[in-house]
């Protein structure tokens, strides 16, 4: 996706928040789970094949938040 604005409202579609300005770049991956749970501040950079979860699964514990 060659805009940055495009793919900021594509992200704003899943429920993630993202800023004004902030870059999101190639092969980043949002939590599938609870992608609302996600804010990009503004002018933030994130880089190339970043993977950012909400949630994590432990051996006998299951979190979630922001």
């Amino acid at each position: 996706m060659p805009w940055l604005s495009v793919k900021r409202r594509m992200y704003g579609w899943l429920g993630t928040r993202v800023g004004q300005d902030a870059s999101i770049a190639l092969a980043v991956v949002l939590d599938v789970f609870f992608p609302e749970e996600i804010t990009i501040g503004p002018n933030t950079i994130v880089g190339y094949n970043t993977v950012i979860l909400a949630h994590e699964y432990l051996l006998h514990e299951w979190r979630k938040g922001r």
